[in-house]
Formats: C-alpha cells, sequence, structure tokens
C-alpha cells in the first residue's frame, strides 16, 4: 500500500516528481518529446555553431550524462535519447541545473533537449531526427554512442541480450545515420576488448593489443612487434559485442572514406560532477566499485565483495585504471573538437581514456577508509567469471592527437564519490508557467488522523528566487506546524511556524507563533542539511542537523492531522514569487515518520510518549534508537526510509 499519495498542485499541468521508484508521469513526452526552446550562444565562437547539435544517445546514464554536462559547458546544443532503462529522468533536471549554473553571468546559453526512445527503434528515431533535418542537410553535427548494456557478469547470464542491444542495435543506428549523411560518431568501447592481454603487473595497454587489421608496431622498449586483426582471448560477450562494434565501424569507415569514427577505450570511471548533484545512480544494483563502496558505507549491504585474491597483482586482487568521470567526459569532448576541426581525419580511430596508473580494490577500499573515516566490511569470494587480473591503460595516443589529459586524481574520485553518500531519493520540482500558473508537487501522507509526530528529513532545496520547500502537518489553514525552506535570495534562512502566525481579524503578528533561523550555523540550504519538527500535546519544537532550533508552546495544532511535502513557486509574502519560465527542486534522501493517531491506544495515559526533551536528533536515516526504546511496547507508527522511497509513490 501507498503511505503517501502524489498529486499536482494548482491549475497548471500535472506535477512531476521523480525518483528511482515513481511510475509517476515525468512531463516529457515519448518518443518524440516536446523540445527546449533552443537558445543561441553567448558571443563570439558559439555563433558559428549555434543551430547544430549533438546528439548523445544513452546521454542520461552515468558516463553519458557526464558528457552531455561537460558539453554544455563546452558550448554545444545537445540532444540527448535515452529509453530510461537504467536511468532517470531527475538526471536531466539536474544536467540543466548545472547548465543554468554554469551561465548564470551569461545572457545566452546552449540548449539541451529529450526524446525519451530506443534508439534501435528506426521508426521513432526516424522521427526524432527529422525533427533536426536542415536545408543543408542535419542540424546534428556528431553524434556520441553510450547505449550499451555493460554489466560483464550479466552478459554472461544474457549473451543474447548484449549482442541484439549492443551490436544489432548499432548496426540499425548507424544505417539511419548514414541515410542521413550523419557521419561523424564517436563510440562508446571499452577497454574489455583487450582480453586478457598479459598477467605482467603493471603493463600499460597500447590501443595496438587490440586492432583490426594486422599490423607491425614498435613497444615501449623499442621491439617490434606485430598484433594480428582480431580479438584476444576476450573473456566475456560484453567485451567481445565491444569488439564486434569496433570491427563493424573500422568496415563502415574503410568502405565509405566519408565517415570519422573514434572509439574510445574507457578504463573503470569512477567519482561524479565536481558540484555532488550529479553521480552514478542506476535503476540496476550496480556493479562497479565505487557505487557498491557506498552501498556498504550506506548501510545498504553488508559488505563488499572482493571477487578473487589471488590475481597476480601487489596484494591479490584485481588492478584497475581508475580515471575520474569528468576527465572521461572532457575525453569525449576532446574526440568530438578533434573531429570537426579535422585533427583527427576520416577512417576508424581507437584511443585508451585512462590515467596510466593502476590500484588495487584493496587499494581503493583503504582510500575510502582514510577519506570517510568509516569501516568498510569486506568479503572476499572467488574470482568473477568474465574478470581479468590487471588492466592499466598507455593513455600516449590521446594526449598526442586528442590533446587530452586526465586532471584528476584518485583522492578527487573518492572525495566526490564520499559527497555522493547522501545521493538523492525523491525530487519534487516547480515551475512557474507563462500564463501565470505554476508546475507543483505534493506528497500527502495517507493517514488524516495523526494527533502527535515526530519528522525528519535530509534535504536540499535549488533554484530561482521564489520557491519555497515545505514539511508540515495539516488540518486547516489554522492547524498547522511546518518547516518551510526558501530558495534564492531568501535561502539563507529558513522558516518554523505554527499556523496561524497573524490573527485572522487584526492581521497583527503572534509573538511566538513564527521563527526565522539563519543557516549561518550551517551549510547553505542548497546542500544537504538534517531537519526535524517535534509535534507533541501543546508543544511543537524544531531541529537542524541534531541541534534544537526553535520551540513554541503558542498556537500548537490541536486537531487531528496529516503530513504533507511540497514545493511551490510562490512562496506569497514570505519569499515572493517565482519568475516565468524559472524552475527549482526539492531533493529528499530520506525521510523518517514517527507518529501516533487517534485510532491508536497509548500505554502512558498522559499521552507523552514522544515528549521534545528527551527524543533525540537523527543525523542520519534510522539513527534515533533511543527514540525507538522510548516507544516500544506502546501503540505507534514508525517508518523509516533510508535507501529507497517506495513508500512514497508506490501505489
Amino acid at each position: 500500500m501507498s503511505y503517501f499519495g502524489v498529486h499536482s498542485s494548482s491549475s497548471s499541468a500535472a506535477a512531476s516528481p521523480s525518483s528511482p521508484t515513481s511510475t509517476i508521469p515525468s512531463g516529457y513526452s515519448t518518443p518524440a518529446s516536446d523540445i527546449d526552446e533552443l537558445q543561441s550562444y553567448d558571443s563570439g565562437i558559439y555563433n558559428a555553431r549555434r543551430s547544430q547539435s549533438v546528439l548523445v544517445v544513452g546521454g542520461l546514464g552515468y558516463i553519458g550524462s557526464h558528457t552531455s554536462l561537460e558539453l554544455l559547458r563546452a558550448g554545444y546544443n545537445v540532444v540527448i535519447v535515452d529509453n530510461l532503462d537504467n536511468s532517470y529522468l531527475t538526471t536531466l533536471d539536474r544536467i540543466k541545473v548545472l547548465r543554468d549554473d554554469h551561465y548564470r553571468n551569461a545572457l545566452l546559453r546552449p540548449s539541451v533537449a529529450f526524446h525519451e526512445a530506443d534508439y534501435r527503434d528506426n521508426r521513432t528515431m526516424s522521427v526524432i531526427m527529422e525533427r533536426y533535418s536542415a536545408r543543408s542537410g542535419s542540424a546534428i553535427e556528431g553524434v556520441i554512442h553510450f547505449a550499451a548494456h555493460k554489466a560483464v557478469s550479466e552478459s554472461i547470464q544474457q549473451p543474447l541480450r548484449y549482442y541484439a542491444n549492443n551490436v544489432a542495435g548499432m548496426v540499425t543506428f548507424c544505417s539511419l545515420l548514414e541515410s542521413l549523411n550523419i557521419k561523424k560518431l564517436i563510440f562508446s568501447s571499452s577497454a574489455a576488448v583487450y582480453g586478457e592481454v598479459t598477467t605482467e603487473t603493471g603493463l600499460r595497454i597500447s590501443e595496438n593489443h587490440c586492432l583490426h587489421e594486422t599490423r607491425e608496431w614498435i613497444d615501449v622498449a623499442g621491439d617490434k612487434r606485430v598484433t594480428q586483426g582480431g580479438c584476444t582471448a576476450i573473456s566475456n560477450p560484453y567485451g567481445r559485442s565491444k569488439w564486434m562494434c569496433e570491427a563493424i565501424l573500422n568496415d563502415l569507415a574503410i568502405s565509405d572514406p566519408e565517415w570519422s569514427v573514434v572509439a574510445l577505450r574507457y578504463f573503470n570511471p569512477i567519482g561524479c560532477d565536481a558540484s555532488g548533484k550529479l553521480g552514478e545512480d542506476p535503476r540496476t544494483a550496480p556493479s562497479n566499485l565505487m557505487p557498491s563502496l557506498l552501498r556498504v558505507m550506506n548501510g545498504q549491504t553488508p559488505h563488499l565483495k572482493i571477487f578473487g585474491t589471488d590475481w597476480d597483482t601487489r596484494d591479490g586482487t584485481a588492478m584497475r585504471d581508475f580515471i575520474h568521470v569528468s576527465d572521461l567526459a572532457l575525453g569525449h569532448v576532446a574526440a568530438l573538437k578533434a573531429v570537426g576541426e579535422a585533427r583527427v581525419g576520416p577512417g576508424f580511430h581507437a584511443y585508451n581514456l585512462g590515467t596510466g596508473d593502476g590500484n588495487s580494490v584493496k587499494e581503493i577500499v583503504s582510500a575510502m577508509q582514510a577519506c570517510s573515516g568509516k569501516v568498510i566490511e569486506t568479503q572476499e569470494v572467488g574470482r568473477r567469471a568474465g574478470d581479468v587480473g590487471v588492466v592499466v591503460a598507455d593513455p600516449t595516443r590521446a594526449a598526442a592527437e586528442l590533446d587530452w589529459r586526465t586532471a584528476k586524481s584518485i583522492d578527487d574520485c573518492k572525495n566526490s564519490d564520499v559527497s555522493q553518500e547522501h545521493s538523492t531519493y525523491l525530487t519534487l520540482h516547480t515551475k512557474r508557467l507563462s500564463d501565470g500558473s505554476q508546475v507543483a508537487a505534493e506528497l500527502d501522507f495517507a493517514e488524516f488522523n495523526v494527533t502527535y509526530a515526530s519528522i525528519r528529513m535530509s534535504a536540499r532545496i535549488n533554484g530561482a528566487s521564489g520557491a519555497v520547500a515545505a514539511f508540515f502537518t495539516y488540518h486547516d489553514d489554522t492547524n498547522e506546524s511546518d518547516i518551510e525552506i526558501p530558495t534564492g535570495v531568501k535561502a539563507d534562512e529558513v522558516h518554523y511556524s505554527n499556523q496561524p502566525t497573524a490573527d485572522p481579524d487584526t492581521d497583527v503578528p503572534i509573538d511566538g507563533a513564527t521563527f526565522n533561523v539563519s543557516m549561518e550555523a550551517h551549510k547553505p540550504t542548497s546542500d544537504w542539511n538534517n531537519y526535524r519538527l517535534d509535534w507533541v500535546p501543546g508543544k511543537s519544537a524544531w531541529y537542524m542537523n541534531g541541534a534544537q532550533s526553535a520551540d513554541t508552546e503558542v498556537n500548537v495544532p490541536d486537531a487531528e492531522s496529516m503530513i504533507i511535502l511540497s514545493l511551490w513557486s510562490n512562496g506569497g509574502t514570505f519569499s515572493g514569487r517565482m519568475g516565468t519560465g524559472q524552475e527549482a527542486w526539492f531533493d529528499i534522501q530520506w525521510v523518517e515518520l514517527l507518529f501516533n493517531t487517534s485510532a491508536s491506544t497509548s500505554t502512558d495515559p498522559d499521552g507523552t510518549v514522544c515528549s521534545v526533551e528527551s527524543s533525540p536528533g537523527s543525523p542520519v536515516p534510522n539513527a534515533s534508537r533511543g527514540l525507538q526504546d522510548l516507544v516500544a511496547g506502546r501503540i505507534w507508527w514508525a517508518i523509516g526510509l533510508a535507501s529507497a522511497v517506495s513508500f512514497l509513490v508506490f501505489v
């Protein structure tokens, strides 16, 4: 059953909260969604390219979303196609926020458009591509392809699914591109194409270890070597599917010299954007090391499985070339620029994107423990099918020909990933429309007979001035206790109140009914903070990050209530009204509720089960053990939403 119901507010279009488990309409049409109003670039070099766009298929996934963002930061218009098979629409919202932040002092900005579609669906893709046709051909100046399945172990279990999507899908897609004369393609390949090249510790693998025709080359020791065209000991269908795609693209470029294809071979991306607002958030259970580590740190899984401790490495665990995802994204931008500027000519070209240095699994675990101060429980198990021991890149060619080098270290990766420990599980969105109405979002607790409660959440709010996020008990406008978090110019304070805050007859403010609390002693409201409201008989109290901020016995609600989470683009006299076209986002990481209802019978005749003085703060989800002990044996209901908000959105 659902504990919360979702509905929209105001006369506008339906609200669009979205979460990893949400089935709520997103507001984006499919398969050919409404395009953002095309916007010109700022000035200068942007004007020469402002009518063209880069198509990114799979552009809301982990690497795809970071690349889409870096393209926008570099001044490219971006068209994203994604079927949301392993990604979320909230990622698109974050990309837009980060784009707007990057161009906050500019008059103009590049556009980003989104279409929900499977890139293998030729009919739907044809309709989408038709929207970007121009008199001289297509407005798509280049394509970056991320729309592949990528889990090694899953590929062993479901090889046909991988060959159908990764190989057959790419053939269908390239046929469409060829028919439209779009022949500049950046292809997401993988270090998996190298297979089990060597067991020699510390070897840096060059692109010459995997070729699509026989070639002689000179290694770093000055020795002549010969690589036969073909694959060498690739250990899983995922790697073979990537090699097959490369071979097909090589054949295509040979058959038609107008094609310029760059295959980028990745080496274990980790980290997140420096803002902390964009990271790795797959729908399926992660197989990559860093998100798996974070699940252990967050308590979502009990331990990290280390697959194999008998590899020929420094400590027996697998060694990888871990590259920061932002460096990887910039590698795609560099490849696109190199093709566009003809520094990389027609034909098929493969490049390694990596750091050239390797770290073992145990070394990464130790680094994360030192960074976070947390003990990460591990379980050593046997080798995983399809894995190899050592994969470390030689990135020399990318540096020379693409003018690309990594800028971030493993410390940047671990620090940015720890910031993702507080990841978003629910986002409410609001926007002021041109007709003056608003798209707003609200979640209503299904119980209407709550008599007192302790309400806690970890949240942040971003966006233009005039929006207000709220978390409150509600019976009517004269029986309400709330926390209100404003955006923009008012974002340096949080508002606590018991309604009404003014006498309804005289409009004179009621002393002790409202409090404005400065954020000077805390992180900005745009960062994660822990908020808490306690409503008990005769008293309301508010907490910030575990410390009490205010309390009052004035106007304490005495009527049975519901509990509401909401985001509005019109805060009235308190925060003002958002401008037309402006947006805001209310991100929630977790919610905890402890409450009683009029249908329950407390064993305490005074009903003071949750006293304001003795109830501890809740700095992390489900941490308030003392409060749970306090109410043990009484007829209370407790709900903790720590790692998912399916309680909030499922029916």
